[in-house]
């Protein structure tokens, strides 16, 4: 996941859809270290991953990446992964003054 203009934020809410017939979640990797403090959730559930984030210090990240997800195949079948938009609160980021906002992707 990578970001441009992140600047000022307090929260960050993910959630990523795929398809666990083909591929298995493996964790995360290359967190970004203005995510360092805080606290930080990455939940696997059946079929998405949940990342939220908070912290009372503000991260500015700018431009860059904020973390990568693994994932291993299970299959030799080609897939997508989708982000979920459609929930209300899902793919999200709040920043120090209480303002929300979409993540476009």
């Amino acid at each position: 996941m990578t970001v441009t203009n992140c600047s000022n934020i307090a929260a960050i809410s993910l959630t990523l859809n795929y398809d666990p017939a083909k591929l298995t979640f493996d964790g995360y990797q290359s967190m970004n270290s203005e995510l360092t403090p805080g606290m930080l959730i990455v939940n696997p559930l059946s079929s998405q991953i949940k990342f939220s984030w908070a912290s009372t210090d503000p991260a500015n990240i700018g431009s860059g990446t904020l973390f990568e997800y693994r994932f291993i195949a299970n299959s030799n079948i080609s897939t997508t992964l989708t982000w979920d938009m459609q929930t209300p609160g899902n793919c999200e980021y709040t920043d120090m003054t209480g303002a929300g906002y979409y993540f476009i992707l």
